[in-house]
């Protein structure tokens, strides 16, 4: 048996988001950069949907969300590591290049 089509809708555009997500996991771990621009509007909006289901709809589509929210975890860790990375190798550089102009005067 097929789905209500908003609930296949639904289960379509969840598993188009965790696609693109996993997909931008990998592309980072490649030092690719990404742009987020419009994810927390989409999120937003699955979440938004998936509220509006009845409870049994709901159950349906649990797995999807909690598979979906696991690779939001993953990104975050992988994006704080980024972050904290680029901040060591600022503050070598902004030393680095301290000791350059305090050694000419």
């Amino acid at each position: 048996m097929t789905p209500p089509r908003p609930l296949q809708s639904l289960i379509d555009a969840i598993a188009q988001m965790t696609a693109a997500v996993a997909k931008s996991i990998a592309a980072l771990e490649d030092g690719a950069l990404i742009d987020f621009t419009d994810l927390q509007a989409e999120l937003e909006g699955l979440c938004n949907r998936a509220i509006a289901l009845p409870k049994s709809e709901q159950l349906i589509i649990l797995p999807a969300m909690i598979e979906l929210r696991e690779l939001f975890d993953r990104l975050t860790e992988q994006l704080t590591m980024l972050a904290k990375s680029d901040a060591e190798v600022s503050a070598r550089q902004a030393a680095a290049a301290y000791g350059k102009i305090a050694g000419q005067f």
